[in-house]
C-alpha cells in the first residue's frame, strides 16, 4: 500500500469514530426530541443551556422530521462511505463511476453541506432561541472535525497528484 493510501485510510478510520459518535450523540437527541416532556435531566443545566429548549423548539424538526433523526442518517451515511473507504470497499459495484476519488469527494462536499446546516443551527441557538443544546454543541464540534479531516484528505491526496503524476485515488 502506498504512504498517500496509508494518510486516507488512517484519516478515514478516524471519520469513521467520530461519526459513530455522531450516531450516538444524535440518536439521543432523537430520543430526548420524542420524551422527557418535564424538562428535566442532566442535559438541562439552565434555561440558557438545555437540550430540550432546542430540541423541542421550532427550529428541531423540518418538514415534521426532527433535525436530531435527519442527524442520525446523515452520520450513518458518513459512518458506513468512510468506513468503506478505510476498508478500500469496491463501490464501483453499486454504480460504475464510484471511484474512491468521487466517493471521497462525494463524502467531503456531503460533509460539507452537513456543517453549513449545523452552522445555520447554531445561529439560531444563539440568536433566535438565546439558548444552547451541550449535545447540539458536541455534534457540531463532531462535524467540523469530520470537515476538516476530509479537507485533509483532499489536500493530501491533491498534494500527491502533484508530486507522483499518478493518481491512486482518481
Amino acid at each position: 500500500m502506498s504512504a498517500i493510501a496509508n494518510v486516507v485510510h488512517r484519516r478515514m478510520k478516524i471519520v469513521s469514530a467520530l461519526a459513530f459518535g455522531g450516531i450516538l450523540v444524535s440518536a439521543y437527541l432523537v430520543y430526548k426530541h420524542y420524551t422527557d416532556p418535564t424538562g428535566t435531566g442532566f442535559c438541562n443545566i439552565s434555561d440558557k443551556l438545555s437540550c430540550d429548549v432546542v430540541n423541542k423548539s421550532i427550529y428541531s424538526e423540518i418538514f415534521g422530521i426532527p433535525v436530531a433523526l435527519i442527524g442520525v442518517l446523515g452520520y450513518v451515511f458518513i459512518f458506513l462511505v468512510s468506513l468503506g473507504i478505510a476498508l478500500e470497499w469496491n463501490f464501483s459495484k453499486l454504480m460504475h463511476v464510484l471511484r474512491p476519488g468521487l466517493v471521497i469527494r462525494l463524502l467531503y462536499w456531503t460533509t460539507g453541506g452537513a456543517l453549513l446546516f449545523s452552522l445555520y443551527l447554531t445561529y439560531m441557538e444563539i440568536f433566535e432561541l438565546q439558548a444552547f443544546c451541550p449535545f447540539c454543541l458536541i455534534q457540531q464540534a463532531i462535524i467540523f472535525t469530520i470537515f476538516i479531516i476530509l479537507m485533509s484528505v483532499r489536500y493530501s491526496i491533491e498534494e500527491d497528484v502533484e508530486k507522483t503524476k499518478a493518481c491512486e485515488f482518481c
